[in-house]
């Protein structure tokens, strides 16, 4: 049988992101917080507001602060899909490939309420470091309530596949009629 070229894509990204290359390093959901420096890398999500009307479009970018040598970052997103329904395509952001180098993005619908997502720079051989945009979705608001948007299945990993120190953050956004 032969899949396609995406399902395998993902399959990849995920097993880079999912174990080997290294122990596992404990990935806490933290809501706010301070990072100390030279602590781990923070993955945040940034909706362009906190309060929406039925309707309305969300904007969520997902940014990553104070990354070194990174090669993957894969995770699900998780959301509440009784208020808000995924419109893709997910767009890739600049960051992982900010120095030229190639890389492979990915994201898709794992069921109802969760994305599975996958980045990787592709034989740059080194990682990258700082800060910046690592995706965007948008979504339509649908009904109302309280939606948060958590991680799961979430790693940061060198060119090797180890796993780095992260930190995974939570966000939550309303919608009104």
């Amino acid at each position: 049988m032969r899949l396609p070229r995406n399902t395998l894509v993902l399959a990849l990204l995920m097993m880079a992101g999912c174990g080997g290359g290294g122990g596992d390093v404990g990935v806490p959901d933290v809501a706010g917080g301070v990072l100390q420096p030279g602590g781990p890398a923070e993955v945040d999500l940034m909706p362009a507001r906190s309060d929406y009307r039925v309707g309305e479009t969300v904007i969520l970018d997902v940014v990553v602060r104070r990354a070194e040598n990174v090669g993957t970052v894969v995770f699900h997103l998780r959301y509440d899909s009784g208020a808000l329904e995924f419109i893709p395509p997910g767009v890739e952001g600049t960051w992982m490939n900010s120095d030229g180098s190639t890389t492979i993005f990915l994201a898709t619908e794992a069921g109802p309420g969760e994305l599975v997502v996958g980045l990787s720079r592709s034989g740059a051989g080194t990682g990258i470091d700082g800060e910046g945009r690592l995706v965007t979705f948008r979504f339509l608001a649908v009904g109302e309530g309280a939606s948060d948007f958590a991680f799961s299945g979430a790693s940061v990993k060198d060119p090797t596949a180890r796993n780095l120190p992260a930190v995974f953050l939570t966000r939550q956004v309303q919608v009104a009629r």
